[in-house]
């Protein structure tokens, strides 16, 4: 994916801003991981093993926690 499209990049943060309205912990902490939104995005809406192959976005609000810790684990390369 190819991240240099400013408008892409604003639409992309527009909808990270829509996504995670209600969890500014999470946005703060995808945005430090993943440089770009669009990046972020990405990462947010497929499934993820760890997370029982649901996408990190399907468990904003039933399991925010869940979320925040596969990025802490990202952020610490901790893969196991």
């Amino acid at each position: 994916m190819e991240y240099l499209n400013d408008e892409a990049a604003r639409k992309a943060l527009v909808t990270l801003e829509e996504l995670l309205v209600s969890h500014q912990v999470i946005k703060v902490e995808l945005l430090k991981v993943f440089k770009y939104p669009e990046a972020a995005l990405e990462w947010l809406s497929h499934p993820k093993l760890p997370l029982e192959n649901k996408s990190p976005a399907s468990l904003l609000d039933s399991n925010p926690d869940a979320v925040l810790d596969m990025l802490y684990r990202i952020k610490t390369g901790d893969f196991s």
